[in-house]
């Protein structure tokens, strides 16, 4: 939902690369999630008769019931089975008229809540997901929805507020929220929390080569790049390049820092080992980092 535009990266070669490192990792993650909890990995199916009949029947009980307690248990299991089918608009309906009833415990109500904020974000209202909760006492999973409606709003200080609040005690987030976390503060340009999201998860995984790349892509983007040569030759040295985009960044990068005479080598031997591919926009890559050298 959330494109860079392209301005946010110059036509400097090696921030192209860094580019497309950050739009691997980072818009592909969350475009594929898309503010869905874990209720909603069905939206996509179509209705087998079954399903249909048992929603109609569902329906048909909510709508006569008159006990507070049956209309809140039956219309939080119907919002969940609209949710699944995609149905969003209905779903929110019968979240908002199953809590209306005040009649579920805290804790359950306090789910059901989390479970029409989704949905509220897949409806794109997100000005209506941060009243759902008591700023006091959010908890993670909550404070992260509140900013994803922030985001959607382009408030991008009260993205990076809810970010620091989340980040505070870092260390006991999951690796999912971790991941959120950087990928909305890199959307809201706070692009020093969200590397330091990625280092406390590549601290806890080190040999994950998507997190290695998101780092490389944030320190290329913020121009640290001296940080950025460092890792991606230790992801050299240690094996785990894939193709020969992963050994032309590592030229570019030695080439930008100064050392002409080692991006040549590299790329050198990269063309006699058909690491990379001997075209003649490579080998003339290779004259010129030998001539500056």
């Amino acid at each position: 939902l959330y494109r860079r535009p392209a301005s946010l990266i110059s036509v400097t070669p090696v921030k192209a690369f860094g580019l497309a490192l950050l739009l691997t990792v980072f818009a592909t993650q969350t475009e594929a999630r898309q503010y869905k909890s874990k209720l909603f990995n069905n939206s996509d199916h179509n209705l087998g008769a079954a399903e249909s009949q048992a929603l109609s029947s569902l329906e048909a009980r909510l709508a006569t019931a008159t006990d507070p307690w049956e209309i809140a248990v039956n219309g939080q299991h119907l919002a969940r089975q609209y949710a699944q089918n995609g149905q969003f608009e209905k779903a929110a309906q019968a979240y908002q008229k199953a809590l209306s009833t005040n009649v579920l415990a805290e804790p359950v109500a306090r789910v059901m809540t989390k479970e029409l904020a989704y949905v509220l974000l897949q409806l794109k209202r997100f000005a209506q997901v941060g009243p759902l909760f008591s700023h006091s006492s959010m908890d993670n999973e909550e404070r992260l929805l509140v900013a994803r409606a922030a985001l959607g709003l382009q408030r991008f200080h009260e993205v990076v507020a809810m970010r620091t609040q989340i980040t505070e005690n870092s260390a006991a987030l999951p690796d999912e929220q971790l991941q959120q976390v950087a990928e909305l503060a890199y959307q809201a340009s706070a692009f020093a929390m969200a590397i330091d999201a990625i280092k406390a998860l590549l601290l806890r995984h080190p040999e994950d080569m998507t997190l290695i790349r998101q780092l490389t892509g944030l320190y290329i983007k913020t121009q640290k790049f001296n940080a950025a040569l460092d890792l991606w030759s230790l992801a050299s040295n240690q094996s785990r390049f894939v193709d020969e985009q992963d050994w032309l960044l590592l030229v570019e990068l030695y080439q930008r820092q100064n050392m002409p005479d080692k991006a040549a080598r590299i790329l050198d031997n990269a063309l006699q080992t058909d690491t990379v591919n001997a075209t003649a926009s490579h080998w003339y890559r290779l004259f010129e980092l030998w001539y500056q050298a």
